[in-house]
């Protein structure tokens, strides 16, 4: 879930707000939600699971809304496009392409066509998307909602952009990693998709290298301890801590004793 959320929250255009909903998602991974999240982000806890989705959607104060799940994850430039083809066009919806990724290693391309609707190739407006929901319960979310956008006419009348913009990737099969082991995971994850971004946001990736340091730091690796202080650093430039940071983790002794369980 960490690499579906990061990739939307690096996107180009950052007036966005990302609402996460744990029934969709499961309530393990809400952990990595709240790890990663920054003041766009806010856990919708329906009342009625059987409401879920038309309560997050009631909750969105944006006017265009796509839905994504944890396997899927969006290109840094993916929200600045769609609402530029928005911008040309007086349709209200929109369908992009994107790639799949096979378990395999295989990748192929997902044209924008209206049958063939997935998590985050669609950009619409809310009062549509709350419609298709109230329609009977979404039991798997976003999947649900996708296919029922591809049996409606609403993406008849979507624009379509071909650019690929979106990836989806086969479910993988969660290791048994714990505590900082599956923190520092996440933190990996969180990078790479900040990364992708030709304008990071340099407050998420230095807070994001800092928690990554602070775990590697306790899991006694500390090469990788001092990359991810050093990538926090380089984030701040001339600010005091991150650089007392990165000087401890050359230390292993004074990093492990700033950074114990107990300190």
């Amino acid at each position: 879930m960490g690499r579906a959320l990061v990739s939307v929250l690096a996107q180009t255009f950052g007036d966005l707000e990302v609402l996460v909903l744990p029934v969709q998602c499961g309530e393990d991974s809400l952990e990595p939600v709240r790890l990663l999240a920054d003041e766009r982000v806010m856990i919708v806890e329906p009342g009625d699971p059987s409401l879920a989705m038309i309560e997050v959607l009631s909750e969105c104060r944006g006017t265009q809304v796509s839905v994504v799940d944890e396997n899927t994850t969006v290109r840094p430039n993916w929200l600045a496009q769609c609402g530029r083809a928005l911008d040309r066009t007086d349709r209200r919806s929109l369908l992009c392409a994107g790639t799949q990724h096979g378990s395999d290693g295989q990748a192929w391309e997902i044209t924008a066509r209206p049958g063939a609707t997935r998590p985050g190739s669609f950009l619409m407006p809310r009062r549509d998307l709350i419609g298709l929901s109230e329609s009977g319960p979404c039991p798997n979310g976003a999947e649900e909602l996708s296919r029922r956008i591809s049996q409606s006419n609403v993406a008849d009348r979507a624009t379509h952009v071909e650019h690929n913009l979106v990836d989806w990737h086969e479910p993988v099969a969660h290791d048994h990693a714990e505590g900082d082991r599956l923190r520092l995971d996440w933190i990996h994850q969180a990078l790479d998709a900040l990364t992708d971004s030709p304008i990071p946001d340099v407050r998420l990736l230095a807070r994001y290298a800092t928690i990554g340091g602070v775990a590697a730091v306790r899991l006694d690796m500390h090469s990788e301890a001092r990359r991810l202080f050093g990538l926090a650093r380089s984030a701040q430039p001339g600010e005091f801590k991150p650089i007392m940071r990165w000087a401890a983790s050359w230390v292993p002794g004074v990093a492990s004793l700033c950074w114990s369980d107990q300190s």
